[in-house]
């Protein structure tokens, strides 16, 4: 594989002292999994059995919550998927089970969502606020999608690109598929793996992908994913503007007050950067940084089109909205390329699409190659939401 300069040093790691030991079980417990489950003698584990512990006890955790959700596929559906037959037949079956795990999870996150959406989903990472909300961000999704994945023998690993995180998976016949489950989108990938900053990278051009460089790693990743939400969380909680604070947040002090007599005399920034050290270097690295700046360039611009999605949806409905642009989308593609005009679509759809190619022409003065790459990535999620 190939090597990229980090252009940072790696961070020396250090063996957590019994007392941080003790505070991670007791805020692992109560705070991320909500029930006590913290070993016996934890302060005699060492950084790398604390992780094992840690993912071990999320993923346990996970199952017994997609459980309580009724989103695991049928248990006959996983026996035929784990049936030992020919690859290319064992491959058909798995990604029929992925899909349908997939449609399960979406299935779940879309009951009451006008009523979720009147809250920031920002830091359902782990079981216990999941349980709580009924929702889940990426993190969230991505642990659902590990455990049915693994209930049928899936291979499957923590993908985490700049700013998300979905998971990884590989076929009985080698090939590899991008699986995202929070969303909607499960596609096959044909990367060139190289190696940034010490850690496997999948180097993919797919236009229905954001991202180009995709680190993978175990599932003890999850729990690293977890930690550092709560991290994060912590420190937005204590440092927003009490006067004027947005959903995310708004979100982030009701739960860190709901655990403040768990979580106020804790380090947990310290206790998470000490024992998932190894990672640390790499979304400092030259190339993952210049990744990041690519990335928020198509999260700015997407942030302009939620409007316009939103005045589509609320207009016609998801399902006739979608075969709507489906029907049109050649017709669609010439005009955002230039070449056309939207003669057979209705008139407020029109208009929206040309407030679109607006946003197209703005990000092509900052990128030309992203926003020809926006263009296509448009046209297809049309196609493939209509599959």
């Amino acid at each position: 594989m190939k090597n990229f300069e980090t252009g940072v040093e790696k961070i020396e790691p250090r063996e957590l002292d019994a007392e941080e030991k003790k505070q991670l079980g007791q805020v692992w417990s109560q705070v991320i999994l909500g029930r006590s489950v913290k070993p016996e003698k934890i302060e005699e584990m060492s950084n790398d059995e604390l992780k094992d512990w840690l993912s071990s006890s999320l993923m346990s955790e996970i199952r017994i919550l997609a459980d309580e959700w009724g989103i695991a596929p049928d248990q006959k559906l996983i026996e035929e998927t784990k049936e030992d037959i020919e690859a290319a037949e064992k491959s058909k079956r798995q990604m029929a089970y992925i899909q349908k795990c997939l449609e399960n999870i979406n299935e779940f996150a879309e009951q009451d969502r006008e009523e979720k959406r009147q809250r920031s989903q920002h830091w359902d990472s782990w079981p216990e606020t999941m349980r709580e909300n009924k929702d889940f961000n990426c993190v969230g999704a991505s642990m659902l999608g590990a455990d049915l994945l693994d209930r049928a023998e899936i291979e499957n690993y923590y993908g985490n690109p700049s700013g998300h995180i979905m998971n990884v998976v590989k076929l009985a016949d080698g090939r590899l598929v991008y699986a995202d489950f929070r969303n909607d989108l499960v596609t096959e990938i044909n990367p060139e793996e190289v190696e940034v900053a010490g850690i496997r990278t999948l180097k993919i051009d797919n236009d229905l992908i954001d991202y180009q460089l995709i680190p993978v790693v175990d599932k003890n990743g999850l729990a690293e994913a977890a930690l550092g939400n709560l991290s994060s969380l912590i420190k937005e909680a204590s440092e927003s503007d009490v006067s004027n604070l947005n959903p995310h947040e708004k979100e982030a002090r009701r739960v860190a007050q709901q655990h403040q007599n768990l979580i106020e005399d804790v380090s947990v920034y310290d206790i998470y950067h000490t024992v998932f050290s190894d990672n640390m270097s790499f979304h400092s690295s030259l190339e993952m940084q210049a990744e990041a700046e690519r990335v928020q360039l198509i999260y700015d611009f997407e942030d302009s089109l939620k409007e316009l999605t939103a005045e589509i949806i609320n207009s016609l409905g998801q399902k006739e909205s979608l075969k709507l642009m489906l029907d049109n989308v050649d017709q669609i593609e010439e005009y955002l390329s230039g070449a056309g005009e939207l003669s057979s679509l209705p008139d407020f759809l029109g208009e929206i699409f040309k407030k679109v190619k607006e946003a197209l022409a703005e990000l092509a003065q900052k990128d030309e190659k992203l926003a020809l790459r926006m263009q296509s990535k448009i046209i297809g999620r049309i196609k493939i939401n209509n599959k």
